[in-house]
């Protein structure tokens, strides 16, 4: 099946803006079992955190909901296999990743119940994973009566049911995946509409409406964040303006890529490409070793601590990917 090459570009860049962004808890403890080896604390990541994290994961669900539609119309896949596949995807990796970073990193006691509830519902960056799964299963019927329904009620339902469930347990990650459902049901719209939004959309007047969209959403949103206001102002404003903020980022992000990849692309990116799961499945157990092995504090300055950290973990990860996937369980797990 011929590949679409600005989906491919799109998961990867999305995917080394999380390992870059995980090596932020050098900084501030985005992720709290690291809070004994935060060292400093600046805005400066603060800034390129949201920046980022508006666009990472709402982006990778788009293009998950853009391939998945894909694939659906070039060969019709029952719901019995469509969920065998993803549990073998997604399930099964999230089970046994899980179990291993527990047994290397857990750092507090919980009962045995408690710790399968925990891997199963992802540990650590494993989150992302059930909550796609459910995705994948919500998606199958929103893609088979997508010519039944009212799209854009639907869509705007999604919304509204994300910002109600804000704050809900994430357990087996359902409470993510209807969180993140918008995003997939968008990136079912663009494929269903490819040709409309190639036409109306993929050229550099609407790029520049998308990004000064973004970047005003941006501003608004930090201003919020790192003044008084985020006191003043309710909650449930805060988070539907990180909706809004996640949405326009998202949409921006697969125009601008979908404008910019034409024909093939560089070899060593393709590289990439291939082992960009595998990136994500290790990044975090490599971040965590090095973190806890060096002392960065010493090696390199604020500034460019997170960026050595972010290039090592990546260059690491992926080479433990490409070995790791020259196994058979490797294959199995990640190919």
């Amino acid at each position: 099946m011929k590949r679409l090459i600005h989906i491919d570009v799109i998961r990867t860049i999305a995917i080394l803006f999380v390992v870059f962004i995980h090596t932020f808890i050098l900084y501030n403890n985005y992720l709290g079992t690291f809070k004994k080896h935060v060292i400093f604390n600046s805005q400066y990541t603060d800034l390129v955190y949201n920046f980022l994290n508006a666009l990472m994961i709402p982006s990778l669900t788009l293009i998950a909901g853009y391939t998945f539609t894909f694939i659906q119309e070039k060969r019709k896949q029952p719901f019995d296999l469509m969920i065998k596949s993803k549990i073998k995807r997604l399930i099964i990796p999230t089970i046994i990743f899980g179990i291993i970073y527990t047994f290397l990193f857990q750092e507090f006691e919980i009962k045995l119940r408690s710790i399968v509830v925990i891997i199963i519902s992802g540990v650590g960056h494993l989150w992302y994973l059930p909550a796609l799964f459910w995705m994948f299963i919500m998606g199958y019927y929103l893609e088979k009566y997508y010519h039944k329904m009212n799209n854009s009620f639907v869509l705007f339902i999604s919304f509204i049911i994300s910002l109600l469930i804000y704050g809900a347990p994430k357990t087996f990650g359902l409470a993510f995946s209807i969180s993140l459902l918008p995003y997939f049901f968008i990136g079912i719209l663009f494929w269903k509409n490819k040709e409309l939004i190639n036409k109306r959309l993929v050229n550099t007047k609407s790029i520049l409406i998308l990004s000064a969209t973004y970047i005003t959403i941006y501003i608004l949103y930090i201003t919020i964040l790192f003044t008084n206001l985020n006191n003043i102002l309710p909650q449930w404003f805060i988070h539907t303006m990180n909706v809004i903020l996640r949405t326009s980022g998202s949409i921006a992000f697969f125009i601008i890529i979908a404008a910019a990849i034409k024909n093939n692309i560089n070899k060593h990116f393709n590289i990439l490409v291939k082992y960009c799961f595998g990136i994500y499945i290790f990044h975090l157990f490599i971040l965590k070793i090095l973190i806890s092995s060096f002392r960065f504090e010493s090696l390199f300055n604020e500034y460019i601590g997170f960026i050595i950290l972010f290039l090592t973990t990546t260059i690491i990860s992926l080479i433990v990917s490409i070995l790791f996937q020259k196994t058979k369980i490797g294959k199995f797990l990640l190919e």
